[in-house]
């Protein structure tokens, strides 16, 4: 395309690149779509022979995507980069979110440490 930011493109593909800075149109399209196909990948075919090892790939994945995210930050700078923000601080949640249920599946604990860390 010529010109990726005119009106006819951003009618067409304006979903993927809305909120994102020019340079970084690619960024829905291209690094979000990988990071699901590879959770998919994971999750859904025997590219890992062992479920422990699925479970500890799936806290890497999540924190790769999450420092990825810091250092890229595709997002628009018009509202103080809280887009950026939010994607990150979002990436880090749902790492910190596979690493508990990891810790939790993998070490096996009594019942009610389990119980105190699935709610109040």
């Amino acid at each position: 395309m010529k010109d990726r930011q005119a009106a006819d493109n951003c009618r067409r593909f304006g979903y993927f690149i809305q909120g994102l800075e020019p340079e970084y149109w690619w960024w829905d399209i291209l690094v979000k779509r990988i990071d699901v196909g590879l959770m998919m990948l994971v999750t859904y075919t025997s590219a890992v022979q062992d479920p422990a090892t699925k479970l500890l790939l799936f806290p890497v994945l999540s924190g790769f995507q999450a420092v990825v995210a810091a250092w890229v930050k595709p997002y628009a700078n018009d509202q103080a980069e809280v887009l950026d923000f939010v994607e990150v601080t979002l990436a880090f949640i749902r790492f910190l979110l596979f690493s508990s249920v990891a810790a939790l599946m993998l070490l096996n604990p009594a019942t009610e440490i389990t119980t105190r860390r699935a709610g109040p």
